[in-house]
């Protein structure tokens, strides 16, 4: 190499001298497009968009160089995620990445065949139905799940059970929309506890209302709630009923603890996402979605809402507070 051209790389800035490990992912003079279809509002899932962006930024795919981002959000509306994903398939993105709501992920489905799907956060069981074999999934699906096996859901109850003052009687609050309850998977600890679970379904954000009234006219003692996209939009109205009503309530997600829940025990969704990016940037590089196995999450987060406690006049068991991964004062 001569003097003249050692003179000028040395003056490149390193990402130029990076690219071509991504320009070879795809033919010359085609950015690839990644197709991100959420059941929820904006505002509700915008910061897990930023985390999967910057996590394939880490891998060399940027926003406006070589990779462009198509949103698509549903605002709630199951109706209109079949429109949004044929919207996505009509503009030819080369990955669609789809968050937890099995609905969402029916309709990407539904809508094509042979563009690769990431799902994010769905439930185990509902893997299963969707790729057969977790190890090697069928058809145009691979993604990470949120709950790691059924046993964990027995886990999630034995806390609550235990934090909450060992209740007889617990309400599972839950939306039609979603998938059977996984929480069949916790039989084994409400045998233990000889504890009673009472299922209050609601459909949208127009039922929510009807099912929190027929709450308090049952009187539990502990509410969990069912993480969905429209609980998670809710979470604060929710958790300022359970207080009212002087109901411990739990729910798979560590926002629900920071919105005035009394405590979580589940995945970070934002560490889902994060690591979809992996999966993401295989297929944008040509990897089918049979080669990359379901991810399950390996690490699961206890977080107590103390002022909560404290609130409702509960003390939480010392062996607990150690547990706990977060303790909100």
């Amino acid at each position: 190499m001569n003097a003249a051209r050692r003179s000028f790389l040395a003056r490149l800035p390193l990402a130029m001298l990076a690219a071509p490990f991504v320009a070879d992912a795809q033919p010359r003079g085609k950015v690839p497009t990644l197709g991100f279809l959420i059941y929820a509002t904006p505002s509700d899932s915008l910061a897990l968009l930023d985390v999967l962006r910057n996590a394939l930024r880490e891998r060399g795919w940027r926003e406006g160089q070589n990779l462009a981002i198509e949103s698509r959000w549903a605002h709630g509306q199951v109706g209109r995620l079949p429109e949004l994903a044929a919207d996505l398939v009509a503009r030819k993105v080369d990955v669609i990445v789809v968050g937890s709501f099995p609905a969402a992920v029916r309709a990407a489905q539904r809508a094509t065949a042979t563009i690769p799907i990431v799902f994010v956060g769905l439930p185990l069981h509902v893997v299963d139905e969707m790729v057969g074999n977790i190890a090697r999934p069928q058809g145009n699906l691979t993604g990470m799940s949120y709950h790691a096996s059924p046993e964990n859901a027995a886990k999630e109850l034995e806390f609550y059970h235990e934090m909450s003052g060992k209740p007889s009687r617990i309400v599972v609050l839950r939306e039609d929309a979603w998938e059977p309850d996984r929480r069949i998977g916790a039989r084994s600890a409400v045998d233990k506890f000889g504890v009673t679970l009472e299922r209050v379904a609601f459909t949208g954000r127009e039922g929510l209302e009807a099912a929190l009234a027929r709450i308090a006219d049952l009187r539990p003692g502990a509410l969990w709630v069912t993480w969905t996209a429209v609980v998670s939009s809710e979470r604060r109205r929710i958790a300022e009923f359970a207080m009212v009503n002087r109901l411990p309530s739990f729910a798979a997600s560590r926002e629900y603890a920071e919105a005035g829940g009394l405590a979580s025990y589940a995945a970070s969704i934002s560490e889902l996402f994060r690591r979809s990016a992996h999966h993401v940037d295989r297929l944008l590089r040509g990897a089918k979605p049979a080669d990359l196995p379901v991810e399950q999450p390996t690490k699961f987060e206890l977080v107590i809402n103390m002022k909560t406690a404290k609130a409702l006049g509960l003390t939480i068991p010392p062996s607990l507070l150690l547990r706990a991964d977060h303790v909100i004062e």
